[in-house]
Formats: structure tokens, C-alpha cells, sequence
């Protein structure tokens, strides 16, 4: 329903006896007074209604296994995709991009070392999956631990946040919480493209450089490639006032990814796809002498510690949907 204004003006009783009379001064009449009334004006969505209903559309597969829309799922979840994840290039590792969800505690060692908190749990008891793949192993240490900065927020397509226990469908170490990488694949468009992309940046708080180059398409109507290489070098931080300068802060690590797509029909295909990662002198500093005293606290006395580590990831698999009435989808 549109808005309609219309406006009503107070009449002056005395007009009409002030101008009959003769020889007497005309009064000046009472001011006018502008009446406003609408037909129950409809209510225009505010942006933020716009955005819970485009939120209320999202798909996420982590919660139950299957393509759902966020709101019908039995948990509370959060979806971030590629577009947020890229607003936040100025993060470092998979663990900061958390500290944007309230309802996640992050938890930061050193720079190269992260471990969030979900529903109070941390460590080996949030499972992280990589494209449905566990990065969890019976190696994982108790507590905090480094493990989740081997992911290059690069490659990362969609992030799916799983709060509460999902132990059910993924097994004990899952009781906080479960957490998915959905990784960057090209879109199938049924025709040949090409695309490259190129991203670099330089901070001034740790003279960092970070940078990362890209090409993704498809050669045919059948084969698609999407591969990477990121490089990042974050010297050591220089905080403000009488901190200065926090030796043994900053690390190396490159990253690599790969991933082919071969079309079997244009709802089937293979994927066959490699991740690296390999970081260098990443020091857990406060543990050691080269720590930094805050109000009292006590430094460490260890010469040297050092968290350096590598993942490598291969895997194939091969996926359909709409198969027939009969098969809906299956990996």
C-alpha cells in the first residue's frame, strides 16, 4: 500500500465579521496549521531485514550431512563465504578470521599459532574438516595447539561454523563444535574460460609482506583447474608505547593448491586435488627468554621452542546429484 498525505486547514471563525465591518482595522487571522494523516503507511524493510532474509537463503552441508538452508538446521551455525573471508585479509591465520563471530573465543599463542573456543572447548575437541576430509588425527596434542594455522585462508571458498556437539555424525572429538573448509573450485559454466588474479600486501606494524597469485577456468566443457601459491613474511611485530619492539614474533609460510575437475555428465564429476603448507621459525616466544614482561608477569626461560610444521593434503573422490529419481545425490 503507497503513503498518502493530505493536509487540512483550521478555518478562522472571525474571517468573515472582520472583513464585512467597515473602518475597522482587519485582524491579522491565526496562522494556519498543517494537519497531516497517512493511510497506515506500509512499513519499508530496513537493510538489516534484508540481510537476515538473503541470510535465511544460505546453504550449508556440515550440520547434517546434506544441503540444508542455515535456518532449518537442528544447530546454531554461521556461514562465512569467500567475499568475507577476503575482507579480512589483514588476518593472518584461519584462527583470526573467528574473532568476527562473537559466540567464538579466539585463542592466539603466538602469530602462528591459533586455536578457537567453541562452546567452551578447544583443541582435538573441535573437529576441522578440509572439503569433507579430517585435519584431526590421534597425534593432535590437549589445549590450545598450532594446528588450524595450516589452513591458507586463500583457498577457502566457505567456512561452516557448527556450534555444540555433532559427535553423532563426526565422533567424539567433534563435542564443541565442527568446523568445515569448503575450498575454491572454478565455476562450471559449460564453456572454455580462463581467469588469473593476483593479491599482495604490505603492514607496516611487522614491514609484512604477504601475497598470492591464482589461475582458475575451464580448458573445455569438461575439465576445470584451479591452482595457487601463497607466500607470506611477517617480521617481528613492533607494538606501541613502551613495548617496542617483541623479538621472535615473526614467521615464514608458503602455501600451494591445486585442484582438477573432470566432468563426467554436467551433474557428475572427479575431483582430484593437493594442498601444502610449510611454516618456518615460528617461535611460541613467551615461553622462552625472549619474552615480554606485562605488569609482573614472569618470562620464560627456555633458549629456543619453535612450532615450525607442514601439511600436505591429496585426495580424490567423485560426486552427483540428480541422479534419478532414485539416487538424489551421492560422493
Amino acid at each position: 500500500m503507497g503513503i498518502m498525505f493530505g493536509q487540512l486547514w483550521a478555518k478562522n471563525p472571525d474571517k468573515n465579521k472582520v472583513e464585512n465591518k467597515k473602518n475597522i482595522k482587519k485582524k491579522n487571522p491565526k496562522p494556519s496549521i498543517p494537519i497531516q494523516h497517512s493511510s497506515s503507511p506500509k512499513k519499508l524493510p530496513s537493510k538489516r531485514q534484508e540481510v537476515s532474509s538473503l541470510e535465511s537463503q544460505r546453504i550449508l552441508v556440515t550440520a547434517t550431512r546434506k544441503k540444508a538452508k542455515i535456518f532449518d538446521v537442528p544447530y546454531y551455525s554461521t556461514l562465512m563465504d569467500a567475499k568475507e573471508v577476503q575482507n579480512a585479509f589483514n588476518n593472518q591465520t584461519l584462527s583470526d578470521l573467528f574473532k568476527y563471530d562473537p559466540t567464538i573465543l579466539g585463542q592466539k599463542t603466538g602469530n602462528a599459532q591459533g586455536s578457537p573456543y567453541l562452546r567452551g572447548f578447544t583443541g582435538f575437541r573441535n573437529l576441522l574438516l578440509i572439503d569433507g576430509f579430517r585435519l584431526n588425527n590421534s597425534v593432535f596434542r590437549e589445549g590450545p595447539n598450532q594446528y588450524w594455522s595450516t589452513i591458507d585462508p586463500f583457498i577457502i571458498r566457505q567456512i561452516e561454523i557448527v556450534k555444540g556437539s555433532g559427535s553423532v555424525l563426526y565422533g567424539s572429538d567433534a563435542v564443541g563444535g565442527t568446523v568445515q573448509i569448503l575450498s575454491k573450485s572454478p565455476k562450471y559454466t559449460g564453456k572454455a574460460y580462463w581467469k588469473n588474479k593476483a593479491l599482495y600486501r604490505y603492514g607496516s606494524a611487522d614491514s609484512s609482506h604477504t601475497s598470492r597469485v591464482e589461475s582458475l577456468g575451464y580448458f573445455n566443457s569438461q575439465i576445470g583447474f584451479i591452482g595457487g601459491f601463497s607466500f607470506k613474511d611477517y617480521n617481528d611485530l613492533v607494538a606501541g608505547r613502551h613495548v617496542g619492539l617483541q623479538p621472535k614474533t615473526g614467521y615464514e609460510q608458503m602455501d600451494g593448491d591445486a585442484k582438477l575437475l573432470v566432468h563426467l555428465s554436467p551433474k557428475t564429476y572427479m575431483t582430484f586435488a593437493y594442498q601444502g603448507t610449510r611454516q618456518m621459525d615460528a617461535w611460541r616466544t613467551h615461553k622462552t627468554i625472549y619474552g615480554i614482561s606485562w605488569h609482573g608477569t614472569s618470562v620464560g626461560k627456555e633458549l629456543k621452542r619453535i612450532l615450525d610444521q607442514e601439511r600436505q593434503l591429496a585426495y580424490w573422490k567423485i560426486q552427483g546429484k540428480e541422479i534419478s529419481s532414485y539416487l538424489d545425490s551421492f560422493m
